[in-house]
């Protein structure tokens, strides 16, 4: 069946403003965080990863942040969370070779706060 030339429009915008606003969703739900971090000799450093995750025991996702420049003597790298996780994070350092650092001392980010919970009427 072939649909008249104004319904493919339609449909076509209503597909673009329905990603619209799942692209507009989905940024809404994340925030923005900063991590910072010194190293004392980068001599042999040929760039850093950044640990996470949602519990101090399991750092399952990393970032190659590479090797940004220092400020002052302190690298940061920003990334996106989502709005209501915590989260856990180390650094490592890496070399030319590919040889990996231990992680640092472990950081985390905290969830912000929420809406405190509902209130409940007294007596009813």
């Amino acid at each position: 069946m072939r649909l008249p030339p104004f319904s493919l429009r339609r449909l076509a915008f209503a597909l673009a403003a329905g990603l619209a606003l799942t692209a507009f969703a989905a940024a809404a739900s994340a925030r923005t965080e900063t991590v910072r971090w010194e190293h004392a000799d980068t001599s042999t450093v040929a760039g850093f990863r950044i640990l996470m995750g949602t519990t101090p025991t399991n750092l399952n996702q990393s970032i190659d942040v590479g090797l940004p420049t220092a400020s002052g003597g302190v690298f940061s790298h920003q990334f996106n969370v989502a709005d209501g996780d915590t989260v856990f994070i180390a650094i490592t350092a890496y070399g030319p070779t590919g040889l990996e650092s231990t992680g640092s001392n472990l950081g985390y980010l905290p969830a912000p706060l929420g809406a405190p919970g509902r209130p409940q009427l007294a007596g009813n």
